[in-house]
């Protein structure tokens, strides 16, 4: 996605909309691969046995994947913002939609980049570690965390949990407002309500995937859970799943970037080859024998 974006910035993705996929999906992919070396692959095996020892001693070496964390789920958070609002500039002002969006550098520069150092920069300033903990229970857990010698009076788990709420209703407010938009806009037939539709969809279903880090935070804040659970069972995966539903979500629902990103003779050939097996697996009794449609035509 990333890819067809930046090769067709200029005819065919050039909207405001796509360039802020286009930084939400470097952000995220960036997110998932951090995310991938300092959770998952921590709690390998292999981490454990080779190289774990000598990676717990505190060192600023891990301080940028540890401010990288949290940067990239801060992006994450505005991410269905952005889009939100983009959509209802799109449909409520509409002559004003270009003259809005015209400084989008700098809007998108502040909210993926300004806004997320401005409440993470000490991060960089405390050396990180990997921790190894004996949970008591059927498992071990093997953790990243910072050494607090720098702080700013707030815990990043507090900052990121109130942040993601502000954000997921935020945007879910806007969301709502949209979708009453569009069906008014659609009634008066004042739009082209095909190309709004699928746009909307991407924006509404990337803001229900995000909300799993709101869920997460809240598990992992309230300790709704055991600790240990959280941390290596639930935290993760939603995660994994809010870096990378955006980008799957947004190639399958817009129809342009589903038919740059796979091809519309791909997308048709994938949908032939399905029918084909769905209908070479249906059966028949002949006889008294189950016969399928395949070899009815061979005989």
């Amino acid at each position: 996605m990333i890819y067809v974006i930046n090769k067709f910035r200029d005819h065919h993705f050039a909207s405001v909309f796509y360039k802020i996929l286009f930084v939400s999906g470097i952000m995220d992919a960036l997110g998932y691969t951090n995310a991938i070396l300092t959770g998952r692959l921590p709690n390998t095996d292999f981490f454990v046995e080779y190289l774990l020892v000598p990676l717990m001693t505190p060192t600023f070496a891990l301080s940028p994947f540890k401010y990288l964390t949290n940067h990239a789920i801060l992006c994450a958070q505005v991410t269905p913002f952005l889009l939100a609002v983009n959509r209802l500039t799109s449909l409520f002002t509409p002559l004003y939609y270009e003259r809005i969006w015209k400084p989008y550098k700098i809007i998108i520069g502040t909210f993926y980049f300004v806004l997320p150092f401005g409440l993470c920069w000490f991060l960089l300033l405390n050396p990180a570690e990997f921790t190894y903990d004996d949970t008591k229970q059927w498992f071990t857990f093997v953790g990243f965390d910072y050494d607090h010698q720098f702080s700013v009076g707030y815990s990043t788990s507090n900052m990121t949990l109130y942040f993601t709420m502000f954000f997921a209703v935020t945007s879910f407010l806007v969301n709502v407002f949209n979708v009453g938009l569009l069906v008014k806009l659609r009634m008066e037939r004042l739009i082209n309500i095909s190309r709004e539709k699928s746009l909307m969809i991407c924006t509404f279903v990337v803001f229900i995937a995000q909300t799993t880090v709101v869920m997460g935070e809240y598990f992992f804040v309230t300790k709704f859970f055991n600790i240990y659970v959280t941390l290596r069972f639930l935290l993760p995966p939603m995660f994994e799943i809010m870096f990378l539903f955006p980008c799957v979500i947004s190639t399958l629902t817009v129809p342009p970037l589903r038919y740059a990103v796979l091809g519309r003779e791909d997308i048709e050939r994938i949908f032939t080859i399905t029918m084909h097996q769905f209908l070479c697996a249906e059966f028949r009794v002949n006889d008294g024998s189950v016969q399928s449609k395949s070899d009815r035509y061979e005989t």
